[in-house]
């Protein structure tokens, strides 16, 4: 079904001795934007938790640092 879509087709899921999804296994010769999308959501998850810095916090602390002229 997937491949009539025009979806890509090259993974697997694991699964338990429920039959529950647990693992996602893809083609390492899948494209890189796909890896770097993957990688991006696991770093994204890893910060979820962190505090948040405000805009105008980061371009006060970025002119100080002469990295941003605006």
């Amino acid at each position: 079904m997937l491949a009539e879509c025009g979806e890509p087709t090259d993974f697997q899921f694991l699964v338990d001795s429920q039959g529950e999804k647990i693992a996602l296994l893809l083609e390492f010769e899948y494209p890189g934007e796909l890896w770097e999308n993957v990688y991006d959501c696991l770093i994204i998850e890893s910060r979820k938790d962190e505090p948040r810095v405000p805009w105008e916090e980061i371009k006060r602390q970025l002119k100080e640092k002469g990295m941003l002229n605006v």
